[in-house]
């Protein structure tokens, strides 16, 4: 999910600072370094997000001694349990 904050303003940044652009005004270089950050954040987290799903599935054999007999205790015929990861 930082891939995109990481790789993306570099790029822009280079780009920008071989141009006159950023040589006519180099006390832009940081608010505009932040900006990019923020900006690739604010839309990169929330597709990050949605591209892995929220709901996972584990082993009841791979689980806690405890937990393992709760859900034995309950349904004793199930070998998955399935998880809400809270991304």
């Amino acid at each position: 999910m930082a891939i995109p904050a990481m790789a993306i303003p570099p790029v822009i940044m280079d780009t920008l600072e071989k141009k006159d652009f950023l040589k006519r005004r180099p006390w832009l270089g940081g608010p505009l370094q932040v900006g990019l950050v923020g900006f690739c954040l604010v839309f990169a987290t929330p597709l990050c997000c949605a591209l892995f799903p929220q709901r996972s599935s584990i082993q009841v054999s791979r689980l806690e001694p405890e937990l393992r007999a709760r859900i034995h205790q309950q349904t004793p015929g199930d070998e998955v349990v399935y998880y809400n990861k809270g991304l």
